[in-house]
């Protein structure tokens, strides 16, 4: 946790408003760095006698508060906030060394760049001086003299085997060319005389084609093929004719079942009217009446329901 100090001197009056703590953050000691060097820094010591103040002054009130055996709770009056003031970090400072170490090295590299970039002129070696030579016996002037190279000595071999070698090519060429006659084998003794051959003669026979058969079976399928469409033309030409005459056929009928002929009067057997042998229905009224409330301690006798014979009609009421 970041440590917080006592409020300084010029800011105790408006200390006393504060409602919360506010916590130091590296912000805040950062835009306060310029005064960490002019204030004073409160000791861990100092620090912990103040907040062991504050703790009595806060235990008594509520000692006496807790006297007076008030009915609500009182609470200690906070203390006074305190106000966080700049401090200092051992990191700090070490960051500060390495930055003015680096400060230094880059003002150091740019004092060599700036000394590098100066021209300066390299002075001249110091050559020594030859000595020289005295020519005692003075020497004679060359002649020129011409060369004798090996490629010439090839090259004229070369030639002159080339020439050799085309001579030779020529000399045979011409022997060939020249007729020489082959002759005769000492094997013949006397001149050739043709013999007559013993091969009989050719004779001629009928070539039979394999074009000509396949000439006549087309010529066979194709009279087999007419032949069957005649048949089928004669077949449709019956069938049409018969159609024909089935519908002239079924017209007629239909137009004799068309005429209307009239049905005669037909004769049935008389009917014989029989007298009925069940009784006549006799009229009867029925008993229509409402039930009044006996008030005799006599129970009234029952009407019997009236007897429905099977026989006997239902008797209807009347309106």
């Amino acid at each position: 946790a970041d440590p917080v100090h006592e409020a300084t001197p010029h800011r105790k009056q408006g200390a006393a408003k504060l409602t919360r703590t506010v916590p130091v953050t590296p912000q805040f000691a950062k835009s306060k760095r310029s005064r960490r060097e002019t204030e004073d820094v409160p000791s861990d010591a100092a620090r912990n006698e103040k907040a062991l103040a504050i703790e009595k002054k806060a235990a008594r009130i509520l000692a006496k508060a807790r006297a007076n055996n008030s009915q609500q709770l009182v609470r200690a009056q906070p203390p006074k906030r305190t106000v966080p003031q700049p401090f200092t970090f051992r990191s700090d400072a070490i960051a500060e060394r390495h930055l003015m170490r680096l400060r230094e090295e880059i003002a150091m590299l740019k004092v060599e760049e700036k000394a590098l970039r100066q021209f300066r002129a390299m002075p001249l070696p110091d050559f020594p001086t030859p000595k020289k030579h005295k020519r005692e016996v003075p020497q004679e002037p060359m002649h020129a003299s011409p060369f004798h190279l090996q490629t010439d000595s090839r090259g004229e071999a070369y030639q002159s085997q080339l020439k050799a070698r085309l001579e030779e090519l020529e000399e045979k060429q011409r022997e060939r060319r020249e007729f020489k006659a082959r002759p005769i084998p000492p094997s013949i003794d006397q001149p050739f005389v043709p013999q007559p051959s013993t091969i009989p003669l050719t004779a001629i026979e009928e070539i039979l084609l394999s074009t000509e058969l396949r000439s006549e079976e087309r010529r066979a399928y194709d009279d087999d093929r007419m032949e069957r469409e005649r048949i089928r033309e004669e077949v449709l030409a019956r069938k049409r004719l018969e159609d024909e005459r089935r519908e002239e056929e079924e017209i007629k009928r239909l137009r004799k079942i068309l005429v209307h002929k009239a049905q005669p009067i037909r004769h049935y057997k008389p009917v014989d009217i029989q007298p009925s042998d069940r009784p006549l229905t006799v009229p009867k009224t029925p008993q229509w009446h409402v039930r009044t409330r006996d008030r005799s301690t006599t129970t009234p006798t029952p009407t019997p329901a009236p007897t429905l014979d099977p026989a006997t009609p239902t008797p209807m009421p009347s309106n």
